[in-house]
């Protein structure tokens, strides 16, 4: 156990602080490039960047949607005043939310195993580059990535301290954590039962201790519902119901509490049924046809006019994927759990794990028990279900560091019985395994993407751009009412098959899902009922909807779009814009 004990520190508390500072300056430089060089977003932070973009031009009817936690838009649209670029406002929003996380992932494991564990645990967390694809990918992951060490921080000193300071700091960290991620209110939930639990389990008991820790929890769920009444209220307004995210309205529905969430209605039950009844043709065959100027239709609505329509949209949106939900690949799911835990993180914390056991120092022994809890939550969470990512499970890599930081420290007092491996040595290895895992964390850049998906994507972004200088010759058919999914209601309205062109277009969009089959009859339905004026046509639409590239051909609806002097810019292989008339043709 020589090496793994704390030694008495004649250091001052500033030194520690001085350290921590010294490496959120380290973390922030290696996640700086992000801000440069990774301009594409996924298709979640493409929406989240269409959110800030209307907080930050003051549009706050449309920059929030109850399926979105409001933290990461709020903190972006207010940084989105200093930088034009909304994307860039999101990822400085959840660099700061990562940087956040490193004092709390030090204060949790010094909490856990001693201040020299927690020294190794703060560095694991800077530099690895799971935690930093969370922390430049301007998603919503951050936040839970950044506070879920301080509210299990918290929580254990709530339970050593039993008092109701402590207790209103877990219901403050609770609300900040709901607002963060949809899921975050059970991690709150479940603080608060362990809370119970182990109070309870106190040896001996006390009536008096009882009390307390009774009167501490008031406080903290008093103060937690203050702090999140704003969003419940806006929830409610919604919903009809108080939660914190629409998924727990399935806790509703069991107790059968009626509410008011308008849902997409289905266009056709037949959605998923597939005809081949033409053949299909690639997007650059279409491109090669006849390109027409685009005109808008005699008589197009006023783009304003929109709310009294009826709230249907197309099964992109809204087909009930409950069936779909029922086929859980499990074993895919384990793999990705292991890729989201960072596999060497994940070796050397089994290897901490078991020296801890060999060592006689049971993790119950100083509350090493809140942190798997909340592990074992968000895999349950998140496991059993077909839209299982990487990311969900990354989020809580600062959970298990304590356990990752002792299996460093217990190799370097294994190597140390070898005399090869002196002391400096031992020190070269570990600023190699820092560069590495430094080096790793820029591969998310798009400096290192292949040359042929860059491409792609730059032909989408001055695709989209293009839509956006020439957004007022689209006709206007309406705006979408934003229901279960989230619309800015802007015009002209997009179908695509990939959510990032609309956000380079900063219109609205209906996204077709990769898991179902289209008829080409059902995209031009698609079309009608969800006020859409562009389609971009591509080779990943005409897989969803065989035969599509024929029909649109032979339908007067569909005009393909003259892009002048930008056409030569855009490889032939890009997606093709088509202009919806509505009065141009019939569905057949």
């Amino acid at each position: 156990m020589k090496g793994l004990v704390d030694k008495p520190s004649s250091s001052a508390p500033w030194s520690v602080r001085w350290r921590l500072v010294v490496l959120v300056w380290m973390a922030l430089l290696i996640a700086a490039p992000s801000l440069f060089w990774r301009e594409i977003p996924e298709r979640d932070s493409a929406t989240y960047a269409l959110m800030t973009n209307e907080f930050a031009q003051g549009n706050y009817a449309r920059a929030f949607h109850p399926s979105t936690p409001p933290l990461l838009v709020t903190i972006g649209g207010s940084l989105a005043h200093l930088v034009s670029d909304p994307f860039r406002a999101n990822r400085i929003a959840s660099i700061l939310l990562f940087l956040l996380g490193i004092p709390g992932t030090f204060l949790l494991v010094k909490e856990l195993a001693g201040a020299r564990i927690a020294n190794v645990a703060a560095v694991l967390y800077a530099f690895c580059p799971q935690i930093l694809y969370l922390a430049t990918s301007g998603g919503v992951d951050a936040g839970k990535l950044s506070l879920l060490p301080w509210l299990t921080w918290a929580g254990l000193h709530w339970y050593r301290r039993q008092a109701v300071a402590w207790g209103m700091a877990v219901g403050a960290l609770g609300a900040l954590i709901s607002l963060a991620r949809g899921e975050g209110i059970f991690f709150v939930i479940a603080v608060l039962c362990w809370y119970l639990i182990e109070t309870a389990r106190q040896k001996p008991f006390r009536y008096g201790s009882m009390g307390r820790s009774l009167t501490s929890l008031v406080g903290a769920v008093a103060v937690m519902l203050l702090l999140l009444y704003p969003w419940l209220s806006y929830q409610r307004s919604q919903t009809g119901l108080w939660i914190t995210h629409p998924t727990q309205l399935r806790i509703y529905a069991w107790l059968a509490v009626h509410n008011h969430w308008q849902q997409e209605m289905i266009v056709d039950n037949n959605a998923m049924e597939i005809t081949a009844t033409a053949e299909p043709a690639s997007p650059s065959t279409a491109l090669a046809t006849t390109q027409t100027k685009l005109s808008t239709p005699k008589g197009s609505p006023d783009p304003s006019v929109s709310r009294d329509v009826s709230p249907t949209v197309p099964p992109a949106e809204s087909v009930d994927q409950r069936d779909n939900r029922k086929n859980v690949p499990w074993f895919k799911n384990l793999e990705k759990v292991a890729k989201g835990a960072f596999i060497p993180y994940l070796v050397l914390a089994v290897g901490g794990f078991v020296w801890r056991r060999s060592k006689d120092m049971p993790l119950r022994k100083r509350g090493g028990s809140l942190p798997l809890f909340l592990i074992a939550l968000n895999l349950a969470i998140f496991y059993p279900t077909n839209i299982m990512a990487p990311r969900y499970v990354s989020a809580t890599i600062p959970l298990f560091l304590h356990l990752s930081a002792t299996g460093v420290l217990a190799c370097e007092t294994t190597l140390q019985r070898w005399s090869f491996f002196t002391r400096r040595r031992l020190r070269l290895a570990a600023v190699a395994g820092i560069v590495i895992l430094a080096l790793l964390s820029q591969t998310q850049l798009d400096l290192f993407m292949p040359p042929h998906k860059r491409g792609e994507q730059l032909a989408l972004m001055r695709l989209g751009n293009w839509i956006r200088q020439h957004a007022h010759e689209f006709p206007a058919y309406g705006t979408l009412p934003s229901l279960s999914f989230y619309h800015n209601g802007r015009v002209p309205i997009m179908l695509e098959t990939d959510g990032r062109l609309r956000y380079y277009a900063r219109t609205d969009g209906l996204v077709l899902f990769s898991f179902y089959r289209y008829r080409p009859s059902q995209i031009t339905t698609i079309c009608r009922q969800g006020k859409v004026s562009v389609v971009a046509y591509d080779e990943r639409m005409e897989a969803l909807c065989p035969g599509f590239g024929q029909y649109w051909r032979n339908d007067p609806s569909y005009v393909p779009v003259n892009l002048g002097q930008e056409k030569a810019k855009i490889p032939e292989s890009s997606p093709v814009l088509l202009c919806f008339q509505a009065d141009g043709g019939t569905p057949r």
